[in-house]
């Protein structure tokens, strides 16, 4: 094993040309910029000097060279099969790790390494529908929130035990209209709520969210970039601080909403008007004048 030392010695005790090494005179072995200065500016051989460097490495540099996305994949490749779980997560989790090595290290004994895989952008879709049949409801939740899961087996998903499966299925932009529908009728309204967040929602089905039994339902459904502005306009007079405050922040509230929400008895939903970036000048020199602090603040920076 070689101590964590100066990796201007170690790169020196592995061979290491003098014009790599001058350029990393004074770093650490864990270093990000070590990695990169190997990576970009050295030849194929990079590869095998790193890799030495992990072999002849701790645990700890291990862990560090499977966790930075400077390590070259053949490298990670070898990292994915360490005996250290720690090591196999990060590798689970580097956004330089290859499909080939996700689809290994879905079948992990580790719950944390699987879990990360389920969530990665580059595993294939059939690993993830091997993953959505997963005993963990970690790693179901992590395939069911993951963009790149088929239509499939977010329909599967979607009639999952575990309401956070469903919750992520809701919110997820690749499940099926019939699908997010079902969804928006749960019984769980945790799950309700993440389907009125989801920005393929239809007009319609955000319409009949706004009209739910649960509070936080209707909070999301003012957050929804894609919410219909005439359904914003009436949320902007709902009863509920929280609503008015989301529908303040939305984009897509109408300059017209913004103005009266500007004159709103609670400072929160005034603080969102004077964020907006659609609230008129005139409305900004009012807020600007505002009995709180916060909201005089943030209208005062909006117009210097």
């Amino acid at each position: 094993m070689v101590p964590c030392m100066n990796a201007y010695e170690l790169l020196a005790q592995l061979g290491f040309p003098n014009d790599v090494i001058d350029q990393v005179r004074g770093l650490k072995v864990y270093s990000h910029h070590v990695t990169k200065i190997l990576v970009e500016d050295s030849d194929e051989m990079t590869a095998q000097w790193v890799r030495t460097l992990v072999e002849n490495g701790d645990v700890a540099c291990r862990r560090w060279h499977a966790s930075n996305a400077y390590t070259p994949v053949s490298v990670l490749a070898y990292l994915c099969e360490d005996q250290d779980a720690v090591v196999r997560h990060a590798c689970a989790n580097n956004p330089s790790v290859e499909a080939d090595c996700l689809c290994t290290l879905a079948r992990d004994v580790s719950l944390d390494v699987r879990a990360a895989v389920a969530q990665h952008q580059k595993t294939e879709p059939p690993v993830l529908d091997h993953l959505a049949g997963d005993h963990a409801s970690r790693v179901r939740q992590g395939v069911a929130s993951n963009i790149g899961t088929p239509a499939d087996t977010l329909a599967r998903l979607a009639h999952d035990k575990d309401y956070g499966v469903r919750m992520h299925v809701a919110c997820n932009r690749s499940v099926r209209q019939q699908d997010l529908k079902m969804l928006a009728e749960d019984s769980d309204h945790l799950v309700r709520s993440y389907a009125g967040m989801n920005r393929t929602a239809p007009s319609a089905l955000l319409t009949r969210l706004a009209q739910d039994e649960s509070i936080a339902v209707i909070r999301r459904v003012a957050q929804n970039a894609v919410c219909p502005q005439s359904l914003l306009s009436r949320l902007a007079t709902h009863g509920d601080a929280v609503v008015r405050e989301c529908v303040a922040g939305n984009a897509g509230t109408a300059v017209s909403d913004l103005v009266a929400l500007a004159l709103d008895t609670e400072w929160s939903v005034r603080w969102g008007v004077a964020l907006s970036r659609s609230t008129p000048m005139e409305t900004l020199l009012q807020l600007s004048n505002d009995p709180h602090s916060t909201v005089r603040d943030s209208a005062g920076r909006r117009l210097s």
